[in-house]
C-alpha cells in the first residue's frame, strides 16, 4: 500500500498515541519503527495529556527525547475529551500552559510539539514554540466551565 501510494505523489504518514516514555520499551518497537521508516513513511505521535501520567515537565521531556531516539516525530498534545468517568485523568489547560512555559526552549526545533486543547481551541506549540491561538474567547470559556 504504501509503495502504490508512494508511487501516486502520495505522502504516507503513521500516527502513534504514545502517552509516556515507558511505552516505549521493547526492541519489537524499535525494529517496527526502523521497518516503517525504511519505507519512507513518516511515524508522528499525538500524546494525550494525562494527569498523574504525563502532566510533569522531566516526563513531558523524557517522552520527547525518547520518541526522537526511535525517529517519531513529537507532532499534537491534547487535553483529554470530557469523557465521563475520565475526570480524575484530564489536566486543566492551565496546567498546560504552565507545562509549556516550564519545557519551553528545552528541545531542538525537530521536537517542537503543536498543542491541541479540543479540535477548535488550539494551543500551537508546546515544547519549543510560544504562540497561543484559541478559536473564539466565548468558546473557550464556555469549554473550560466543562473542564
Amino acid at each position: 500500500i504504501v509503495c502504490k501510494a508512494q508511487k501516486l505523489g502520495k505522502h504516507v504518514c503513521v500516527h502513534t498515541h504514545i502517552n509516556h516514555a515507558n511505552e516505549i520499551s521493547s526492541d519489537f518497537t524499535y525494529r517496527a519503527m526502523e521497518m516503517i521508516q525504511d519505507l519512507g513513511v513518516v511515524v508522528r505521535n499525538q500524546t494525550v495529556l494525562l494527569n498523574g501520567v504525563n502532566d510533569h515537565p522531566n516526563r513531558m521531556l523524557d517522552l520527547q527525547e525518547s520518541l526522537g531516539e526511535i525517529g517519531i516525530e513529537p507532532y499534537y498534545v491534547y487535553l483529554g475529551d470530557m469523557i465521563p468517568g475520565s475526570e480524575n485523568l484530564r489536566t486543566s489547560l492551565q496546567k498546560l500552559l504552565l507545562l509549556e512555559k516550564e519545557t519551553r526552549g528545552t528541545t531542538t526545533t525537530i521536537t517542537a510539539t503543536t498543542t491541541t486543547a479540543t479540535t477548535t481551541t488550539t494551543i500551537s506549540t508546546t515544547i519549543a514554540k510560544s504562540l497561543i491561538h484559541f478559536a473564539t474567547r466565548s468558546e473557550f470559556a464556555e469549554k473550560e466551565k466543562m473542564i
